[in-house]
């Protein structure tokens, strides 16, 4: 697959918001509490297998402040590179929950699914990294799709399980919630906003509760590439999974050559998640056997 398809993707992302208010992103093994510590060993990046090589396991993307991105010098995070492709989660030995559109359409599938794996564990140990590697059994190669649920466009429904090519070791898979969220409970979200290491979202509130749209609206920091970010109530269940929302990834500060992070009034724009509950896991462990 070539790296000018690595683009097309993250830019079509439906995923796209903004910082709503301060930014509320933190390093997962640097700023978070330990109990999401332990959960965000179980989320992981999709990445294209062109950016991971397989006798290191050393992983490569673009920089920020480089060529497309073009991020300022001063810009938070702006020193680390965009590796991954999408966002999701561990729900049980070796299915990964994520959205329908980090797949791609029918047609697509299979090609997508040969061609990108599961990391875990890519995330900062410390402030100022700027290179990443993992091990072997961070590792998990998308083995087939056996579950999508997406209307057309990928709305209102935009989610799909993966069966990876082998059971993820010393990982616990992470809980669905079988309810619906409540307005205004406090939710939290782990993913890999514009492709770059795992980031924590801290608690925000839920904005409204969509019926009949699968979906829940919120103010959680979100970029393209969080697309499939498990969100978790305070309980720490994937109550919901990032699926699209309003707002632009980056934007050119008036002053600099350069671009710097999206931002939107707390008032304006959001972000949406589809409800966990429309998972029925024992099915789907059913259709991949």
């Amino acid at each position: 697959m070539k790296k000018i398809v690595f683009f097309t993707l993250l830019l079509c992302l439906q995923a796209r918001a903004d910082i709503f208010g301060e930014d509320n992103r933190r390093e997962v093994l640097l700023d978070a509490p330990l109990k999401v510590q332990e959960i965000a060993r179980s989320v992981g990046a999709f990445v294209a297998n062109e950016n991971i090589n397989f006798d290191t396991y050393q992983l490569s993307g673009y920089k920020l402040q480089k060529k497309y991105f073009n991020f300022c010098s001063d810009e938070s995070f702006a020193h680390q590179q965009s590796i991954a492709n999408c966002s999701g989660a561990l729900i049980s030995e070796d299915l990964y929950l994520t959205a329908a559109h980090c797949i791609g359409e029918y047609s697509e599938q299979e090609e997508t699914c040969k061609n990108y794996s599961v990391v875990f564990d890519y995330q900062n140990k410390t402030f100022d990294q700027k290179e990443y590697s993992v091990t072997k059994d961070d590792v998990y190669r998308c083995k087939k799709v056996v579950y999508v649920d997406a209307g057309e466009n990928f709305f209102p429904r935009d989610v799909a399980v993966i069966q990876l090519d082998r059971k993820v070791k010393n990982r616990k898979p992470l809980k669905l919630s079988n309810r619906k969220p409540l307005l205004n409970e406090l939710i939290y979200m782990i993913g890999f906003p514009l492709g770059i290491s795992q980031k924590y979202v801290e608690p925000s509130p839920v904005l409204e509760v969509k019926e009949n749209k699968a979906s829940f609206r919120h103010q959680l920091d979100t970029f393209s590439v969080n697309s499939g970010s498990p969100i978790f109530d305070e309980d720490h269940n994937i109550l919901g999974v990032l699926v699209r929302g309003t707002g632009t990834n980056f934007k050119k500060d008036p002053h600099k050559k350069c671009n710097r992070w999206g931002r939107n009034k707390i008032e304006e724009g959001y972000g949406a998640a589809n409800f966990s509950n429309l998972i029925d896991l024992d099915l789907i462990k059913g259709i991949k056997k």
